[in-house]
This record gives C-alpha cells, sequence and structure tokens, in this order.
C-alpha cells in the first residue's frame, strides 16, 4: 500500500484539502426557500466542493445539492451550506463554495467515490495529504495574463498541487498560472497550464530562494489524468515521499 507523505505544511493543514474533479451539480434552495439551478464542480473534498452556479447564491444560504458523474450516472444527494459566491470573472457564472451540512466524513467519502479512480487513491480524509513524487522541471508562474512571467523549478508534485523553488517573490494566498511539462509522456509537449493558490511560503536560509506549496484549483480537461498517470507511475517504482 502506497504511503501518502505530508504535501503541505502550515495553515493548510488545518482545512480539507480540496482536490480538483468536474462533476455534474444540481441544487434547490432548501428551508422553504424557492430557487434551482445545474452547475459543474470545479474541486471536492471530504468536507464539501466548490462549483460553478450559473445564479448567485447567498452566503449562508442552505442548498439540497445532487452531485453526479457524467460517465456513471450515479447521484449522492447532499444538504450543504454556502459559504462563499462569486461572479466569475472571465465568463458568465459564479464560483460557489459550500460545505456538507450533514454528517460531513459520510457525504464527502460519498462524493470522492464519484472521483476518478487516481483521485480516489490520492485522498480520503482530513489532514491526509496527497501522495506525491520528487519531480524536478522548470514550472513558470504569473499571477495574471498582464503580469511578468517568472521561472522556478518543481521539487515535488501531486494529482492536487506542487512544491516548487524560486526566486521571484511569492506570497501566501497568491492567485498563480501555472505552465510545467512533465517529464515523459503527453505533458511533456507544450505544456500543462493549471492555476494554484499558494497556501505556504518558506525561505531557504541563507538563500534567496523561496519553496512554495500550492494547490491547484482549475485545470483545463485531462491535465488532472495527466498528472495523476504519471505520479502513479512514479509512486508504484518507489519514488513517492514518505511520511
Amino acid at each position: 500500500m502506497l504511503k501518502a507523505g505530508p504535501e503541505w505544511r502550515g495553515e493548510e493543514r488545518r482545512f480539507f484539502v480540496r482536490i480538483p474533479c468536474k462533476l455534474n451539480v444540481s441544487f434547490r434552495l432548501g428551508a422553504g426557500q424557492e430557487g434551482a439551478g445545474e452547475g459543474y464542480t470545479e474541486n471536492v473534498s471530504i468536507g464539501g466542493v466548490e462549483f460553478i452556479s450559473p445564479v448567485e447564491l447567498a452566503a449562508g444560504a442552505q442548498l439540497e445539492a445532487s452531485i453526479g458523474s457524467p460517465s456513471e450516472g450515479i447521484l449522492v444527494r447532499v444538504p450543504t451550506l454556502v459559504r462563499h459566491c462569486a461572479r466569475l470573472a472571465d465568463r458568465e457564472g459564479y464560483h460557489v463554495a459550500v460545505e456538507f451540512s450533514g454528517p460531513v466524513e459520510s457525504a464527502g467519502q460519498a462524493v470522492l467515490q464519484l472521483a476518478p479512480p487516481h483521485i480516489r487513491a490520492m485522498e480520503g480524509r482530513p489532514n491526509r495529504q496527497f501522495v506525491r513524487v520528487n519531480c524536478k522541471v522548470p514550472v513558470w508562474f504569473r499571477r495574471t495574463l498582464l503580469s511578468r512571467i517568472r521561472r522556478g523549478w518543481t521539487v515535488n508534485l501531486g494529482v492536487g498541487g506542487m512544491m516548487f523553488a524560486t526566486e521571484a517573490r511569492v506570497c501566501l494566498d497568491d492567485r498563480l498560472r501555472l505552465t510545467f511539462s512533465l517529464p515523459d509522456g503527453p505533458g511533456c509537449g507544450p505544456g500543462l497550464r493549471l492555476g494554484a493558490r499558494v497556501v505556504n511560503v518558506q525561505r531557504q536560509q541563507g538563500s534567496p530562494v523561496l519553496l512554495v506549496s500550492a494547490v491547484f484549483v482549475s485545470s483545463p480537461p485531462g491535465a488532472e489524468e495527466e498528472i495523476g498517470r504519471y505520479v502513479a507511475q512514479e509512486a508504484r517504482a518507489g519514488r513517492s515521499l514518505q511520511a
């Protein structure tokens, strides 16, 4: 059995780790409120989900959500509570974060069972971390499309995020656009492009180098599967990091 080592340090360890996963979502407002809609998840965790909604939802609203696998046609119905809702900057719709308001672990486990197999193998419960593997490849990043491109080197990689080293200025909670290529396979071509959020920054003592931990928050179709296959391949070869 693979043993997953700690992926991130510091603040992120107090939260449920979210992993990229696209599932269908339909919802209706509970507690006698009127309103319904359909969307899709951006990421899931054992504590809740983040999804794209066509309508704005108020923080604190209670939703009855049905989350399903497009390929298998399976639905999991869970009560949720809206924690955050923000308009999307690049297209119509809203980014909504909800937490499960029923028995959290049983709801989260049920939703995670809808995820692709390589994701189910990586994550399961609070404060357990993704399998990660040593991976040293160049990574380019910037905060916005207009900002300057910076460079670093990956230190390790998991299906849900990475650690990389850089001399550029990076701050906690920065939103980054990452571009990198896997050492082999299709991802080594034009490169993988993913959105990420910085969850920890460590400065190397006596060095200008920063060690940056970031979780992936958005990815193009196929990117998470490509990373998952690479991580699984390296882990099976005994190159995963140990706790």
